[in-house]
């Protein structure tokens, strides 16, 4: 066993006063990192074995077998069956799942009849998979683009917590501020808009959880700084 140890790791060297002087590190810190990994592998669960592909999310299992995907509790016991083609990691106690085909064609391009919706840890279904794009949730909503001009904000009980139209596009929420960009169907300039830089009529912003604008319509560009601050530019 010391053998293989002194085998296993490498011999360092240090450089003092211009000398190159062999240092090997300690025969106990290599059986330590050695314990420690023994006793790595042997934590993980029997159970894992029987699956293609397993991994730990927000202290579930997301496991994997013949091209379904389910989520197990950690002792092994189902807590959605392989019904879902696509699991992503819980964020917020909630979980992205998906059902449908992907491939690529002749040209390179990606071909994708995907539908998404929301589980809980639970696992119960509590947004539909009819979505094309959603996105983790974040501040206690996932956002999802329902249709190219309507984005909703889902709360973790599967309800519309926020609901805008006309958007070309938006993003999930981080600060209490989400990104949102109007698109230029059907947007009407306010009477106080004064910007001239920008040549189209689809101007960026930030709402709040509520949907209300955070900058006045007199900028051309708005980006979102550091530790919540919005930094405006006419």
């Amino acid at each position: 066993m010391i053998d293989y140890v002194e085998r296993l790791f490498a011999s360092y060297n240090v450089q003092r006063d211009n000398q190159m002087l062999p240092i090997r590190t300690s025969l106990t810190c290599h059986l330590g990192i050695l314990c420690f990994m023994f006793a790595d592998l042997c934590a993980q669960p029997v159970w894992t074995n029987q699956y293609d592909k397993v991994r730990s999310s927000d202290g579930v299992f997301i496991v994997s077998k013949a091209n379904k995907m389910a989520v197990v509790n950690p002792k092994g016991k189902f807590i959605t069956q392989f019904v879902y083609d696509t699991i992503y990691n819980f964020s917020e106690g909630m979980a992205i799942v998906g059902q449908g085909h992907r491939e690529v064609n002749q040209f390179g391009k990606v071909l994708s009849d995907f539908k998404y919706g929301y589980i809980t840890k639970a696992g119960r279904l509590v947004v539909p998979m009819k979505y094309d794009y959603v996105e983790p949730y974040s501040e206690g909503v996932g956002y999802v683009m329902a249709s190219l001009r309507e984005d909703l904000w889902f709360d973790k009980q599967g309800k519309i917590a926020l609901g805008l139209s006309q958007l070309s596009h938006a993003e999930s929420f981080r600060g209490n501020m989400a990104y949102v960009n109007f698109a230029k169907i059907g947007f009407h300039r306010p009477p106080d808009y004064r910007g001239q830089q920008n040549p189209f009529d689809i101007r960026g912003n930030y709402i709040d959880h509520s949907g209300r604008l955070l900058v006045p319509w007199k900028y051309d560009t708005i980006a979102y700084y550091k530790k919540g601050y919005l930094r405006p530019v006419r």
